[in-house]
C-alpha cells in the first residue's frame, strides 16, 4: 500500500503538558486503522540537524548520528520496532544515493525520507516536545501536516515537573526553576478588558 493522502498529524506541547498520554491514545487509534503514530520518533528533529544543505553538498548523509540518536532513547508505540527497522533501511539506502550525488536538495530529501519511513501506513503521526523549538523547520519538512497543540496551565505543568522522577536534563528542582521553563499563565481579565477586546 502506498502513502495515504491523509495529512500527517504532529502533536505538540511543552514538557509535562500531557502529550505523552494523548500520544498513547493516538497510537492505538492510528494502529486500529492501519496507521502509525510514533511517540518520540523525533526523525524530523534529527533530520533538521543531520540532513542539511551542507551535508548533501558534501555527499554525506549523517546516518550514524541519526541512528544513534534514535536508538539511544528509542520511540515507543505499537509499531515502533517495525518503524525503526524501516527507518534504518531507508536512511542507509538514502546515504548511498547522497554519496553518489543522486540526491542534492536537503529539504526535498528530508520530505522524502519521512515519506519513505512511514510508507505503507494508512496515516501517520508523531509526537516530540522539542518540535516546539523548531516550528519553522518542522513546517518546511512536513508542510502538509496538521498540528495539534496541547496546552496545560503553567502552574499545573510546573507542579508536575517537580513531582516527576524521570531522568531528564531539563528537570528542575525548585518551583522557581520550573516556572521559568513555562510561558506565563493567562492573566485574569476584568469585565472592562472583555468589552474592549
Amino acid at each position: 500500500m502506498g502513502m495515504s493522502e491523509v495529512p500527517p498529524l504532529v502533536l505538540l506541547g511543552a514538557q509535562r503538558s500531557g502529550t505523552t498520554a494523548l500520544a498513547s491514545v493516538l497510537d492505538s487509534a492510528f494502529d486500529a486503522v492501519d496507521g502509525v503514530f510514533t511517540i518520540n520518533g523525533k526523525l524530523p528533529y534529527l533530520l533538521h540537524r543531520w540532513c542539511t544543505e551542507e551535508d548533501v553538498r558534501a555527499r554525506h548523509l549523517r546516518v550514524d548520528e541519526i541512528l544513534h540518536a534514535l536508538s539511544r532513547k528509542p520511540p515507543y508505540g505499537l509499531r515502533s520496532v517495525e518503524w525503526l527497522a524501516t527507518t534504518e533501511r531507508v536512511l542507509r539506502a538514502a546515504a548511498q544515493q547522497v554519496a553518489v550525488g543522486e540526491l542534492t536538495d536537503a529539504v526535498a530529501l528530508r520530505r522524502e525520507l519521512i515519506r519513505r519511513t512511514y510508507s505503507g501506513a494508512a496515516r501517520f503521526g508523531e509526537k516530540y516536545n522539542e518540535y516546539l523549538l523548531e516550528l519553522d523547520q518542522l513546517e518546511q519538512t512536513l508542510p502538509e501536516a496538521h498540528w495539534a497543540l496541547l496546552v496545560r496551565h503553567p502552574a499545573a505543568a510546573a507542579a508536575s515537573m517537580l513531582r516527576w522522577s524521570g531522568d531528564r536534563p531539563w528537570r528542575p528542582t525548585t518551583w522557581e526553576a520550573a516556572a521559568t521553563q513555562l510561558p506565563p499563565p493567562p492573566r485574569n481579565r476584568t469585565a472592562k478588558d472583555r468589552t474592549t477586546s
